[in-house]
């Protein structure tokens, strides 16, 4: 764990207690559970892009030969 608090011109500074630092005391039932505020953003991100690049993509796929049928 680094318990030292380095600025710009490299001198440290001591860290707050443990207990006080929000990435010591997350709830252990949290992680590796998707949060749904990231989830959400995450989809409207990629289906934004897959209309903004469809054509890319599409130039793609034939260019290697490869064809998908839905």
């Amino acid at each position: 764990m680094i318990r030292h608090l380095v600025d710009i011109n490299g001198r440290l500074f001591p860290l707050v207690q443990a207990s006080e630092l929000r990435g010591c005391i997350f709830p252990a039932s949290e992680i590796g559970h998707p949060k749904e505020a990231a989830l959400k953003g995450w989809f409207n991100y990629t289906e934004k892009a897959n209309i903004k690049y469809a054509s890319d993509k599409k130039k793609g796929e034939l260019a290697s030969g490869m064809m998908y049928y839905c």
